[in-house]
């Protein structure tokens, strides 16, 4: 499955980040008006034009487009990300990285589009894109081509596979961790598929590696569908210029990819911190690890955990056991996620299994640890997972209350301990950004309700169907393959998350109270309950020239 598909390519280096300009400024940034307003009055450049959202179909054929474009006012240097990776270790067999490989040392790159405008500033290199510029959430990569193999500095030489990448890879698995010094270690999980056929190119020089040549043949057998790839980047900062290139830690795997699979979202069964209702953590313990997935075979466990610990914590020995009858699954020794924090295997950890698959797909899963009392639950399966693949939107506001031309329909997949199965009542509720509204009273208000704002409307069904009427929040069942859709309409200019839950507490806290609004959204997690969640984020542009962005004659009430 995935990253557990043998075999793997593990990749480590820099990414560069070049912020887009107009970016985050300190937070405040309004959306309602054509360009933005900031609470000094200041027009920061929008790294999303109007157009944008308008010229290039979705990626599910129709409305607006999944990722943005860069805005005017950029210069070179701006608004992308640049790599310096080599694949450092190749695992063929469970646990075992083998890194005298002929691919070992060679390049991994991550380019933009050919057809990119120069004018963008981009010049053919991989996008960074900030969807809400008052949201530190919403930083997506969009990577045009994806390379492997290159021998040297030279670009043209030596590569051994070269793909095609389609839409935007939305960040996953926030996570920051202050230390005691004042600085914070900030670590994000990105991911995107390189499908097979005309999109990915293998090249002569492939054939010189082993573990190349089973990768290829693995990505083509039936069930597979290319190549997946996950990275992770990771920094450790102080206080930081948002202006200026951030430089992060990478690390990843290149993979076979299944068709079952999401695209742009780690697959596997996700076990999440321990949380009460309501997403209040018990405590934020210190060493605590963040989200991580589990891929269980009669022989082997494999723990993606590639940001799982991102300030390595000697935790002891943990287990992995079954949440009702808590049989053992398998145990993980210190030594081996303490090493694969900083080893050659991309995060992934692998040990032996003490149970079968069959038993151990019949409950939820559990980590657990030893604290003094005994016990300690560390982290707990999230049994059913919503997610979108496009997961970062821009909408324009119709013309009318008959303009479907401007509406988005969402492939919403659903997985049941990390297997498409289908589920039912799947509510889909928004949850407005407050900073991105300074300028609207209602908004602003410190006691604003997460009800206050509508940003989207919605409704079950694809754009065409017709299905209820536009309302704040939908349900919706998926069918047997867990697939289930629902249609997007862009009502008042400004950003939310869009929520996908499954259960009545399962959402960062209580709605209908004072203050829920900034609550909800949690810009600085404090519930900690976004980065284990189902969501996406969406944008809504303001139209052209001066306005306050309050829905107009197509707001679809």
């Amino acid at each position: 499955m995935s990253v557990f598909d043998l075999p793997r390519l593990h990749f480590q280096g820099v990414a560069t980040v070049h912020p887009a300009t107009g970016g985050r400024r300190g937070g405040l940034v309004g959306l309602a008006s054509a360009g933005g307003r900031s609470l000094s009055g200041r027009h920061p450049a929008d790294p999303v034009s109007a157009e944008a959202g308008r010229e290039r179909p979705g990626e599910q054929g129709r409305g607006p487009a999944q990722g943005p474009a860069q805005g005017p006012g950029q210069g070179p240097g701006q608004g992308h990300l640049t790599v310096d990776a080599e694949i450092v270790g190749v695992e063929c067999r469970p646990g075992v990285v083998d890194t005298v490989d002929p691919v070992v040392g060679r390049a991994v790159d991550l380019w933009g589009h050919r057809d990119d405008d120069p004018a963008t500033g981009s010049g053919g290199r991989a996008r960074v894109l900030d969807v809400d510029p008052a949201s530190d959430w919403t930083t997506a990569l969009k990577v045009g081509r994806f390379c492997f193999g290159r021998d040297g500095r030279t670009q043209g030489a030596g590569h051994m596979a070269i793909g095609a990448v389609h839409g935007c890879h939305p960040p996953r698995w926030h996570n920051s961790v202050a230390g005691d010094d004042g600085t914070v270690r900030r670590s994000v999980v990105h991911q995107f598929v390189v499908t097979g056929g005309e999109d990915l190119d293998w090249l002569d020089d492939a054939a010189v590696s082993p573990a190349v040549r089973r990768l290829r043949h693995r990505a083509s057998d039936a069930g597979f569908g290319g190549l997946v790839v996950q990275f992770a980047l990771t920094r450790e900062t102080a206080a930081h210029d948002p202006g200026r290139p951030d430089r992060w830690r990478l690390r990843g795997t290149i993979a076979p990819w299944r068709h079952h699979e999401p695209r742009t979202y780690p697959a596997g069964r996700l076990l999440v911190p321990e949380r009460r209702p309501y997403g209040r953590l018990p405590g934020r313990l210190p060493g605590r690890p963040h989200n991580l997935c589990v891929e269980a075979t009669d022989a082997h466990v494999t723990l993606n955990m590639v940001t799982a610990l991102p300030v390595p914590a000697d935790l002891g020995d943990l287990e992995l056991r079954t949440a009702d009858s808590a049989q053992l699954v398998a145990r993980i020794p210190r030594k081996a996620y303490l090493e694969g924090a900083d080893a050659l295997a991309g995060g992934l950890v692998t040990v032996p299994a003490e149970l079968s698959a069959a038993a151990t797909a019949a409950e939820a899963l559990l980590l657990t640890g030893t604290g003094p009392d005994g016990p300690v639950v560390l982290l707990r399966e999230k049994e059913i997972n919503v997610q979108v693949d496009d997961a970062c939107l821009l909408l324009a506001r119709p013309d009318s209350p008959h303009d479907a031309d401007q509406d988005v329909e969402v492939l919403m997949r659903s997985y049941v301990r990390g297997r498409p199965r289908p589920v039912g009542e799947i509510v889909v509720r928004q949850f407005f950004n407050p900073r991105a509204l300074p300028g609207d009273p209602v908004a602003a208000c410190p006691r604003a309700w997460s009800s206050d704002v509508d940003v989207v409307r919605l409704r079950p069904g694809r754009r065409d169907s017709g299905a209820g009427a536009w309302a704040s929040s939908c349900v919706l069942d998926t069918d047997r393959t867990g697939r289930g859709w629902f249609t997007l309409r862009g009502v008042t200019a400004g950003a939310a998350r869009v929520l996908l839950s499954t259960e009545d507490e399962d959402m960062p806290c209580a709605v209908d109270r004072d203050g829920s609004a900034a609550r909800a959204y949690d810009h600085d997690d404090a519930l900690g309950y976004w980065p284990g969640a189902g969501y996406l984020s969406a944008r809504v542009l303001p139209p052209p020239g001066p306005g306050s962005g309050r829905p107009g004659p197509g707001g679809g009430r």
